[in-house]
């Protein structure tokens, strides 16, 4: 567990593993715990990503302002304005896109087989 708020969650979860000492039963909430945690995690993930999407935009307009003002190197005509006017006119679609992307993507890591994660460190 990582903090506490989520901690107070866990206590419900461990009431069916004390009671019963049953394995399937004990991992069965603990996979439903996961779950509940999880999904919490993906909620909080969301609304911080959300409470930063305006900065994120500013700072890809600024920083495309100061390429398409400072930089001299072009591969085709006009090519800081078509930049500049992309990430303006084009920004916030696009990181609106990542933040949905992200909502539907982080569940499948979250929830994917740790086996992949720590073969690095296995093979010592």
């Amino acid at each position: 567990m990582s903090f506490f708020p989520f901690n107070i969650i866990a206590m419900f979860f461990i009431i069916p593993v004390i009671l019963t000492k049953n394995k399937a039963i004990s991992g069965l909430a603990l996979k439903i715990q996961y779950s509940v945690m999880m999904a919490f995690y993906i909620f909080f993930a969301f609304l911080v990503s959300i409470a930063m999407a305006p900065m994120l935009y500013m700072k890809s307009v600024v920083n495309s302002t100061y390429i398409a003002f400072t930089s001299s190197r072009e591969a085709y005509p006009h090519q800081r304005k078509v930049d500049l006017a992309i990430s303006v006119l084009g920004g916030l679609p696009i990181i609106c896109l990542s933040l949905v992307v992200d909502l539907f993507q982080m569940p499948l890591l979250l929830f994917s087989s740790s086996r992949h994660f720590e073969h690095k460190y296995q093979m010592n």
